[in-house]
């Protein structure tokens, strides 16, 4: 399933609109200060295995980073806004050791009209838990 959503995620469509910045801004202080952290994540994981999770936490109604380590493991009552592969296959060939290389090709790409997507779906379902 992660791997679909990296897929889906790819893309390019510059930054992120109005209200994906927003919840980064309420949830982290500022987009710079979120996009630091998630990015920090990915390099621990480099030369190791893993994915870096932006996730929607449906107690909280907060973006929350992670780093999770299979499918089978994921953050509590989280659904995945926006998912980094981290496995070596996914950068081994064309960035070899330098995974740095391969994180900053993936913010390069980000389609971020799928994240607000996936942030304004998570929204309605916690609505529907608070009800």
């Amino acid at each position: 399933m992660l791997q679909r959503i990296v897929l889906s995620q790819s893309g390019r469509s510059g930054k992120p609109g109005e209200t994906v910045k927003k919840a980064l801004d309420d949830a982290f202080g500022n987009f710079d200060v979120w996009e630091k952290e998630f990015r920090r994540i990915g390099a621990g994981l480099s030369g190791g295995s893993g994915w870096v999770q932006l996730g929607y936490n449906l107690h909280t109604g907060l973006l929350e980073n992670y780093w999770q380590w299979d499918h089978q493991h994921s953050p509590a009552a989280t659904l995945p806004i926006l998912v980094m592969d981290m496995y070596e296959h996914s950068y081994q060939l064309d960035y070899g050791a330098a995974a740095q290389g391969y994180v900053d090709a993936f913010f390069r790409n980000i389609q971020w009209d799928i994240v607000a997507f996936r942030l304004d779906k998570a929204r309605q379902a916690r609505a529907l838990t608070a009800t």
